[in-house]
Protein backbone atom coordinates (compact mmCIF):
# COMPACT_ATOMS: atom_id res chain seq x y z
CA UNK A 1 0.00 0.00 0.00
CA UNK A 2 1.22 3.82 -0.81
CA UNK A 3 1.90 5.38 1.99
CA UNK A 4 0.04 9.02 0.65
CA UNK A 5 -2.68 8.89 -2.27
CA UNK A 6 -4.00 11.88 -4.32
CA UNK A 7 -7.92 12.94 -4.57
CA UNK A 8 -9.32 15.97 -6.58
CA UNK A 9 -9.38 19.20 -3.79
CA UNK A 10 -12.70 20.72 -2.75
CA UNK A 11 -13.79 23.43 -0.77
CA UNK A 12 -13.89 21.23 2.45
CA UNK A 13 -10.38 20.82 1.88
CA UNK A 14 -9.38 24.31 2.14
CA UNK A 15 -9.28 24.70 6.54
CA UNK A 16 -7.62 27.01 8.40
CA UNK A 17 -4.76 24.46 8.58
CA UNK A 18 -4.10 24.69 4.90
CA UNK A 19 -4.38 28.10 4.93
CA UNK A 20 -1.95 28.56 7.71
CA UNK A 21 0.54 26.31 5.27
CA UNK A 22 0.93 29.17 2.96
CA UNK A 23 1.44 31.75 5.69
CA UNK A 24 4.78 30.22 6.65
CA UNK A 25 7.93 30.89 5.10
CA UNK A 26 9.32 27.40 5.43
CA UNK A 27 6.44 26.33 3.11
CA UNK A 28 6.17 29.61 0.69
CA UNK A 29 9.31 30.76 0.41
CA UNK A 30 9.68 29.09 -3.21
CA UNK A 31 6.13 29.61 -4.31
CA UNK A 32 4.71 32.67 -6.19
CA UNK A 33 1.37 32.08 -3.75
CA UNK A 34 1.59 33.70 -0.50
CA UNK A 35 -1.26 34.04 1.94
CA UNK A 36 -4.24 32.73 0.56
CA UNK A 37 -7.79 33.45 2.46
CA UNK A 38 -10.40 30.92 1.89
CA UNK A 39 -12.29 32.31 -0.74
CA UNK A 40 -9.34 32.42 -3.00
CA UNK A 41 -8.25 29.10 -2.92
CA UNK A 42 -11.56 27.61 -3.35
CA UNK A 43 -12.34 29.93 -6.05
CA UNK A 44 -8.73 28.45 -7.79
CA UNK A 45 -9.53 25.06 -7.01
CA UNK A 46 -13.02 25.47 -8.74
CA UNK A 47 -11.94 27.46 -12.20
CA UNK A 48 -8.92 25.20 -12.77
CA UNK A 49 -11.57 22.21 -13.11
CA UNK A 50 -13.88 24.12 -14.54
CA UNK A 51 -11.65 25.53 -17.44
CA UNK A 52 -9.32 22.65 -18.01
CA UNK A 53 -6.51 24.97 -17.84
CA UNK A 54 -5.55 23.26 -14.00
CA UNK A 55 -6.26 20.89 -11.90
CA UNK A 56 -5.81 20.73 -8.17
CA UNK A 57 -5.06 17.40 -5.87
CA UNK A 58 -4.64 16.79 -2.07
CA UNK A 59 -1.51 14.82 -1.21
CA UNK A 60 -3.38 12.73 1.61
CA UNK A 61 -2.18 10.39 3.91
CA UNK A 62 -3.54 6.76 3.43
CA UNK A 63 -3.52 5.57 6.82
CA UNK A 64 -5.48 8.50 8.02
CA UNK A 65 -6.76 10.58 5.66
CA UNK A 66 -4.81 13.75 6.75
CA UNK A 67 -4.18 16.38 4.09
CA UNK A 68 -0.70 16.86 4.44
CA UNK A 69 -0.21 18.94 0.70
CA UNK A 70 -0.83 20.03 -2.63
CA UNK A 71 -0.04 18.66 -6.44
CA UNK A 72 -1.30 21.03 -8.93
CA UNK A 73 -1.36 19.90 -12.64
CA UNK A 74 -1.14 23.29 -15.11
CA UNK A 75 -1.14 25.49 -16.01
CA UNK A 76 -2.09 22.93 -19.37
CA UNK A 77 -1.53 23.88 -23.21
CA UNK A 78 -3.99 21.52 -24.69
CA UNK A 79 -2.13 22.03 -27.89
CA UNK A 80 1.05 20.94 -27.40
CA UNK A 81 0.10 18.73 -24.20
CA UNK A 82 2.21 19.84 -21.54
CA UNK A 83 1.88 20.94 -18.45
CA UNK A 84 3.52 22.25 -15.01
CA UNK A 85 3.49 19.87 -11.85
CA UNK A 86 4.22 21.47 -8.89
CA UNK A 87 3.73 19.78 -5.51
CA UNK A 88 3.76 20.94 -1.75
CA UNK A 89 4.04 19.33 1.62
CA UNK A 90 2.55 22.09 3.31
CA UNK A 91 2.65 20.09 7.06
CA UNK A 92 6.20 20.68 7.87
CA UNK A 93 5.70 17.62 10.23
CA UNK A 94 5.99 15.52 6.91
CA UNK A 95 8.79 17.39 5.44
CA UNK A 96 12.25 15.75 4.82
CA UNK A 97 10.56 11.80 4.81
CA UNK A 98 10.48 11.21 0.48
CA UNK A 99 6.89 11.78 0.50
CA UNK A 100 7.53 14.76 -2.09
CA UNK A 101 8.89 12.38 -4.36
CA UNK A 102 6.52 10.03 -3.53
CA UNK A 103 3.41 12.79 -4.52
CA UNK A 104 5.53 13.67 -7.08
CA UNK A 105 5.65 10.47 -8.74
CA UNK A 106 1.88 9.70 -8.27
CA UNK A 107 1.14 13.21 -9.73
CA UNK A 108 3.11 12.42 -12.92
CA UNK A 109 1.23 9.37 -13.61
CA UNK A 110 -1.83 11.00 -13.21
CA UNK A 111 -1.56 14.01 -15.56
CA UNK A 112 0.08 11.12 -17.93
CA UNK A 113 -3.00 9.29 -17.54
CA UNK A 114 -6.25 11.22 -16.58
CA UNK A 115 -5.20 14.27 -18.56
CA UNK A 116 -3.11 12.71 -21.45
CA UNK A 117 -0.08 15.25 -20.48
CA UNK A 118 2.96 14.39 -23.31
CA UNK A 119 5.64 16.49 -21.31
CA UNK A 120 5.41 17.58 -18.04
CA UNK A 121 7.54 20.90 -16.57
CA UNK A 122 8.57 23.04 -13.72
CA UNK A 123 11.43 25.62 -12.38
CA UNK A 124 12.99 24.95 -9.20
CA UNK A 125 15.28 27.67 -7.44
CA UNK A 126 18.75 25.80 -7.43
CA UNK A 127 18.87 26.86 -3.39
CA UNK A 128 15.77 24.92 -2.77
CA UNK A 129 17.86 21.61 -2.55
CA UNK A 130 14.55 19.48 -1.51
CA UNK A 131 12.68 20.10 -4.41
CA UNK A 132 15.41 19.13 -6.91
CA UNK A 133 16.11 15.93 -5.23
CA UNK A 134 12.49 15.19 -4.77
CA UNK A 135 11.62 15.66 -8.61
CA UNK A 136 15.25 13.76 -9.43
CA UNK A 137 13.83 11.10 -7.33
CA UNK A 138 10.98 10.96 -9.14
CA UNK A 139 12.31 10.11 -12.38
CA UNK A 140 12.83 13.76 -13.71
CA UNK A 141 15.90 15.56 -15.48
CA UNK A 142 17.39 19.00 -15.22
CA UNK A 143 16.50 19.93 -19.13
CA UNK A 144 18.39 23.26 -18.62
CA UNK A 145 19.13 26.06 -16.47
CA UNK A 146 17.94 29.50 -16.34
CA UNK A 147 21.25 31.70 -15.08
CA UNK A 148 20.55 34.14 -12.44
CA UNK A 149 16.82 33.84 -13.35
CA UNK A 150 15.08 34.25 -9.65
CA UNK A 151 15.23 36.24 -6.59
CA UNK A 152 14.18 35.59 -3.29
CA UNK A 153 14.97 37.39 -0.08
CA UNK A 154 17.26 39.64 -2.01
CA UNK A 155 19.55 36.91 -3.30
CA UNK A 156 20.15 36.08 -7.18
CA UNK A 157 19.66 32.39 -7.86
CA UNK A 158 19.75 29.82 -10.94
CA UNK A 159 16.16 28.18 -12.06
CA UNK A 160 16.53 24.62 -12.89
CA UNK A 161 14.05 23.42 -15.70
CA UNK A 162 13.21 19.91 -14.60
CA UNK A 163 10.34 17.75 -17.05
CA UNK A 164 9.23 14.62 -17.34
CA UNK A 165 8.12 12.64 -20.55
CA UNK A 166 5.22 10.59 -20.90
CA UNK A 167 6.59 7.27 -22.59
CA UNK A 168 3.34 6.32 -23.47
CA UNK A 169 1.88 9.15 -25.27
CA UNK A 170 0.71 8.86 -28.60
CA UNK A 171 -0.44 11.56 -30.78
CA UNK A 172 -3.60 11.18 -32.39
CA UNK A 173 -4.14 11.69 -36.19
CA UNK A 174 -7.44 12.88 -37.28
CA UNK A 175 -8.18 11.16 -40.86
Amino acid sequence: MELIYLRKLTDLDVTEEYLSWFATTEVNNYLDVKFLSKESATKYIAEGFASGSHFMYGIFLSDSDKHIGNCKIGPVNQISKVADLVTVIGDPNYHRKGLGSLAIKLGSELAFERYNIRKLSGRINSKNLGSVKAYLSAGWIIEGVLKDHDIRDGIVSDLYCVSKFNQNFKIAFES
